[in-house]
């Protein structure tokens, strides 16, 4: 069996495995991303983008502040006792870091919106800036790989180009200056004529394709392989702990061998009927689902296969 030696292997191209995949190289390791199919950028790609990150730095700009008092309090009223306040706090104390580390050293920029908490009424909620919204970029920076990117569902307008929350706020609710938005938008799009000629798709993206489209002009600048068609197929270990995994490449099982451990950001299970139907038993139609019908719980059972601690399945 063919062999491969890395430090860190990250299994998927959603936004949680190329950040692991840039801050793994960052911090000195020899990484290796693999992706099952054929496409960059799982549910990460097809999703709004938004991410959640109290006390982040883009509060400033809006005259916002935040405190990790009250973003553990709203967590903590939103959890209950089904995580360790440790962990919550954990979470508190690191998101806002690791957006500060992507903002300054890669290409991953957000801006944070006036897009409330889920909760806003309970205890810590605020009415806004805790969801940030990325960037709109350019498709001319992925060049060719661009058009191996899964393509967004949520508010793409006239089949070919996505809005930003705040522009799609604003065009919704008729807000001044909405018609000078779109107006421009399909301007662009309309003129564009050499990039439509080799896709519907807008130059211009935004929400989850700008998210991914950032995070993997990260990685290709940083020269980090990222093999699609490339499935995983279960974790080696040694005396309990993992050392390496099999891949499958062009049909034939590969052995990486790891020194810092295998990173799972494959996406959930929710394209699995069998595993839907035992963990989530009210919910078991994967057709109810708005994600890629590839996330069918690799990452799940390979872990559950070698005696990981599963925990909040349902």
């Amino acid at each position: 069996m063919e062999e491969m030696n890395v430090d860190v292997l990250v299994v998927g191209t959603g936004a949680g495995a190329l950040t692991a995949a840039i801050t793994a190289h960052d911090h000195g390791g020899k990484v290796l991303v693999v992706e099952k199919t054929d496409m960059y950028g799982g549910t990460s790609a097809t999703s709004g983008g938004g991410i959640w990150i109290p006390c982040n730095h883009l509060m400033a700009e809006h005259g916002e502040t935040d405190t990790p008092e009250a973003a553990l309090e709203y967590l903590k009223a939103c959890i209950g006792d089904a995580v360790s306040e440790d962990r919550i706090a954990r979470y508190v104390d690191q998101a806002p870091k690791m957006l500060k580390y992507m903002e300054d050293k890669t290409d991953v920029k957000f801006t944070a919106t006036p897009y409330a908490d889920y909760f806003p009424d309970l205890p810590g909620g605020k009415d806004g800036w805790r969801t940030l919204d990325p960037l709109p970029m350019s498709a001319t920076k992925l060049k060719g790989e661009f058009l191996k990117m899964r393509e967004p569902h949520e508010q793409t307008a006239f089949g070919g180009f996505t809005l930003t929350v705040n522009e799609a706020k604003k065009i919704i609710t008729r807000a001044p200056g909405w018609s000078k938005i779109m107006s421009r938008l399909v301007f662009l799009y309309r003129i564009d004529i050499p990039f439509r000629m080799k896709t519907k798709r807008h130059r211009r993206l935004s929400l989850g394709n700008a998210l991914v489209g950032r995070c993997l002009t990260s990685v290709f600048k940083r020269k980090i392989p990222v093999l699609l068609s490339t499935p995983f197929k279960s974790l080696i270990t040694n005396d309990g702990r993992v050392v390496g995994a099999i891949i499958s490449k062009d049909d034939k099982d590969v052995k990486v061998n790891t020194t810092r451990g295998v990173i799972l950001a494959a996406g959930g299970f929710e394209a699995n009927p069998e595993m839907r139907a035992k963990y989530l038993p009210h919910s078991s139609n994967p057709e109810w689902s708005a994600t890629p019908g590839t996330n069918t719980g690799d990452a799940h059972k390979a872990a559950s296969d070698i005696g990981a601690n599963m925990t909040l399945m349902d």
